[in-house]
């Protein structure tokens, strides 16, 4: 089995970036905060930071599992596209504000949905539709 270091960077990566989303938007489950803290739990940037990095690495982490089972063509591709997409990504969801009103209600959270998934959407695209012959993909060889 061909070493994949890249892929266990990425993936090692999306579960640190979940697990401190996650402890940004419930810091009295990790035991950050006590429960009854109300001012510790309030205090966190739950809307401004945590749920941006909870909501994005979940298709981060889901993603980068697929890439363990895919051919180094794809994950190029699929590099090249994240290096693209995430930066643009992250710039939208930076200036997009925690709350808004009017007509159309687009908020931080709402945007960083849509764009994670979009994100998993085209990169399981990529994963699954530029596969060679003799990809370990392949259900026809099982």
């Amino acid at each position: 089995m061909k070493s994949k270091k890249k892929e266990s960077i990425i993936l090692m990566t999306s579960i640190i970036l979940f697990l401190i989303g996650y402890a940004i938007v419930y810091p009295e489950n990790m035991g950050i905060c006590d429960r009854n803290n109300d001012a510790c739990i309030y205090s966190m940037p739950t809307f401004t930071i945590g749920e941006p990095l909870l909501f994005g690495s979940i298709s981060l982490v889901v993603v980068s599992i697929f890439l363990f089972f895919t051919n180094k063509k794809s994950f190029d591709i699929w590099k090249k596209f994240s290096i693209i997409y995430l930066p643009i990504a992250i710039i939208l969801i930076l200036i997009t504000p925690v709350t808004s009103g009017g007509l159309i209600n687009i908020n931080k959270e709402l945007t960083t949905m849509w764009l994670a998934g979009i994100f998993f959407v085209v990169s399981l695209g990529i994963i699954f539709g530029k596969r060679d012959h003799h990809s370990p993909l392949d259900l026809d060889e099982c």
